[in-house]
């Protein structure tokens, strides 16, 4: 069983109370999720990470990241406001301040303002994270509209 960082276990993250039935309000497919039409047609996130593809919503009190890991991918150690996230399909390993903790689908956790950490992407994962702040990834300079291309 991993070690879980102590303000994990404060918040109940990997509990039963810290997840829900994955699919109840998502659309999914019997093999494969796919986010909704609106959702495929936000700006896309300029990001640097190979595999990976995100669809942003932005305002004054913070940042809606819908991530993508077709090919999965990995992303290196750093540190930001503080970051809410749901894994809707696949497994995210994270690694918070030295500690390592691998999520399912179902799964939502939570990193601290300031907290070091890196994650690894399993292929096909898709996560939506919640930003403090407003600005925490920037909007392609001319976003395409819309594509995800979910394989057939």
């Amino acid at each position: 069983m991993p070690v879980r960082h102590p303000r994990h276990e404060q918040l109940g993250h990997g509990t039963e109370a810290a997840k829900f039935p994955a699919g109840n309000a998502i659309e999914t497919t019997k093999e494969r999720f796919m986010y909704p039409d609106f959702i495929k047609m936000l700006p896309l996130a300029d990001v640097n990470f190979p595999g990976a593809e995100a669809r942003l919503i932005s305002g004054s009190y913070g940042q809606v990241a819908f991530w993508r890991f077709e090919e999965g991918g990995s992303v290196p150690p750093h540190r930001h406001g503080a970051q809410l996230g749901i894994v809707l399909r696949g497994q995210v390993t994270l690694t918070v301040e030295g500690v390592t903790h691998t999520w399912q689908a179902g799964d939502v956790f939570n990193i601290d303002e300031n907290d070091e950490h890196s994650a690894t992407v399993a292929p096909g994962t898709y996560v939506v994270e919640v930003y403090q702040e407003s600005d925490r990834h920037r909007e392609l300079e001319q976003p395409t509209v819309p594509q995800f291309v979910d394989p057939a």
